[in-house]
């Protein structure tokens, strides 16, 4: 399984390797890259560190119990994967956001930002296929987005079908499908969360999300893009919001 609460990154990378930091203890660096034939690169790889934590103690007093707040570091790792030429990157715990943002700002010089995948888009998409299949669907729709009427439900197994998938306000998507000569069984989530459950290599998730799921991400709060810039983001694997493909 692999899965990762993706980020577009803005400003230009200054570097094209990732360096490693694996002396002087934390925080810690260990990437790989991988490069393919037309010219994309995936890196990816672990982050340590620590993160500073608030926790309540408790103190028992003769009248009363009182409790005061205490900051304490635990060590927090992260599995991580980075697409400079494509402009996003991935981290797997919540833990990894702090993390990977300074690393990534201090070593590349790009910032990660939050991010939404729109995927009712990419579902619209993704129902042209002839082996477009769906385990899971899980909506809203609110009266302050617009829409006649509060509405919310989601679907599982054999509930959910293509048929039955709104149009709008999808917030997740459980999808199965052929890619890249083999099935690939997975989960996306509006937030910017994907999951492969899928038996994948790490490369091979880094190149899917930068094929099928990059055109469709965007800073959060932004404008979505038209369907003719998905369209010309999905021949060139990147979107128009977060940088240049290079590849």
């Amino acid at each position: 399984m692999h899965a990762a609460i993706l980020r577009v990154l803005t400003g230009d990378p200054d570097v094209e390797e990732l360096p490693n930091h694996l002396e002087g203890g934390l925080p810690a660096a260990s990437f790989e890259r991988t490069d393919f034939l037309d010219g994309a690169t995936i890196h990816h790889g672990r982050l340590a560190g620590r993160r500073t934590t608030t926790d309540q103690e408790v103190i028992v007093g003769e009248d009363a119990i009182f409790t005061e707040p205490v900051e304490r570091d635990r060590e927090v790792v992260t599995d991580c994967y980075v697409d400079l030429g494509a402009s996003w990157c991935g981290y797997d715990t919540s833990d990894g956001e702090q993390l990977l943002t300074d690393y990534l700002l201090q070593t590349a010089g790009v910032i990660p930002e939050p991010t939404e995948i729109h995927l009712d888009a990419w579902i619209e998409e993704y129902g042209r296929r002839d082996d477009a299949s769906v385990w899971a669907t899980s909506y809203s729709q609110s009266k302050d987005d617009g829409y006649p009427r509060d509405r919310a439900g989601a679907d599982f197994h054999a509930d959910a079908t293509m048929d039955g998938v709104p149009t709008e306000g999808v917030s997740a998507f459980g999808f199965s499908y052929k890619w890249n000569g083999g099935w690939i069984r997975g989960m996306l989530a509006a937030s910017g969360y994907v999951a492969v459950y899928s038996d994948m290599h790490v490369e091979e998730f880094g190149r899917w999300v930068r094929e099928e799921i990059r055109p469709y991400l965007t800073i959060a709060g932004d404008e979505p893009v038209t369907q003719s810039e998905l369209s010309d983001a999905s021949e060139d694997g990147v979107a128009t919001d977060g940088g240049e493909d290079d590849a």
